[in-house]
């Protein structure tokens, strides 16, 4: 079979933080869209024969608003299981009680990912009063459930510099993974980028820490960001994927299904790059939301290229996500090097854009203008375009 594939699927909207970064409240609207048990069946049919028709295996990102609040949750767990589908949640910490960690655990659940966005004021200003207290209380009971735990951090200007203090709390909590992503603009939302040079810098610190941490502690510390394949490109002077030590348990792929080839490699037949890493869109994962619109990438607004209520998921592949594919027309990365392994974020491209994307619909669109512009926060293309701020 190919590389397994990833359905980040919504279920419902339903929610109780209201997240000032968030892609469904950051912007105030209101949102209560939940899909229906008998349309998760026939997605889940989708999926299936996409899987049978694309030779590739599935994982699925169970999400929300809270997955945990839609009423036939535990349905649709105890199908993916029978199926023998590897399953992950991506949720609040709040309705995560000691017997939802228990039965996850016995459904097979591979790990359940919680967002932690600061120490506890920059956290709880975030998010809402008490989720931090809540956040640490849910990953004990992961632990004692046994069940394998992820925390998140979307990183932004305000919470950068503790992202180090994370990094620690993360270990000396228990948790078995930590990562962080990028913030992407959401209209109407708060948060603010940090500078390209602010991003570097940052990964600087923290690569000789999760080095050490992963080193030291049961904990492993994800490379999620993409330009961490720029940052080590220019700190070991070679291309990702050659012979060299690295943090345990890094990870640059959403779905840990890049090929075997070396990053940067070319196809010698067609004298295209062989892209095996960097951003998954149109590589290996796919969103579905509520409705039942299918996105290109959640975080990338206006990609809704189909419904997988309606459509078929293997002709949308290969027909609307071929547009996400076009790798010479990135603006600034189909001429670097890293081609092949970074790409950078698309969607903090568009969200930075000075139009920026409406909030997704379930209305078919065509793909945002931005999606090839130059990485916002690409310290490479700043220097080299004369930038100095995103």
């Amino acid at each position: 079979m190919g590389a397994p594939f990833g359905f980040q699927w919504h279920l419902t909207d339903a929610c109780d933080q209201r997240c000032r970064h968030c892609y469904l409240y950051g912007g105030g609207a209101a949102h209560a869209q939940q899909m229906s048990r008998d349309d998760m069946i026939t997605v889940l049919g989708n999926c299936l024969e996409f899987s049978r028709s694309e030779d590739r295996p599935l994982r699925f990102f169970l999400t929300g608003g809270d997955p945990l609040l839609h009423p036939d949750f535990w349905d649709l767990a105890e199908r993916l299981a029978a199926y023998g589908l590897p399953f992950e949640v991506m949720g609040n910490p709040f309705h995560l009680t000691r017997e939802a960690a228990g039965r996850l655990r016995s459904l097979g659940c591979r790990r359940y990912q919680l967002s932690l966005d600061g120490l506890e004021a920059a956290h709880d200003a975030l998010r809402g009063r008490g989720s931090f207290a809540a956040t640490l209380g849910a990953l004990d009971r992961l632990k004692d459930a046994g069940l394998t735990s992820c925390l998140m951090t979307t990183v932004t200007a305000e919470n950068a510099s503790e992202i180090p203090d994370l990094a620690r709390l993360a270990a000396e909590r228990g948790a078995d993974g930590f990562a962080f992503a990028r913030y992407c603009p959401v209209p109407g939302a708060s948060p603010r980028m940090l500078t390209p040079q602010a991003f570097r810098d940052l990964l600087a610190v923290c690569y000789p820490l999760f080095t050490e941490l992963a080193r030291t502690t049961s904990t492993s510390y994800f490379k999620k960001d993409h330009l961490w394949a720029l940052y080590e490109y220019e700190t070991f002077g070679r291309l990702p994927g050659a012979d060299r030590a690295e943090p345990a348990g890094t990870d640059r792929t959403e779905t840990d299904g890049a090929s075997g080839a070396q990053a940067g490699s070319r196809d010698a037949a067609a004298g295209a790059p062989v892209i095996d890493g960097g951003c998954g869109c149109g590589r290996d994962h796919l969103t579905i939301l509520p409705d039942g619109s299918v996105m290109a990438c959640r975080r990338l607004a206006g990609s809704v290229v189909g419904n997988a209520l309606e459509d078929r998921l293997y002709d949308l592949w290969h027909g609307p996500m071929n547009a996400y594919r076009q790798y010479d027309r990135f603006t600034a990365c189909s001429s670097c090097p890293l081609l092949a392994a970074c790409r950078g974020c698309p969607a903090a491209a568009a969200g930075a854009a000075s139009d920026p994307m409406p909030a997704a619909s379930g209305t078919v669109s065509a793909m945002p203008a931005a999606f090839y512009a130059p990485d916002p926060q690409c310290w490479r293309y700043a220097a080299v375009s004369g930038q100095t701020k995103a």
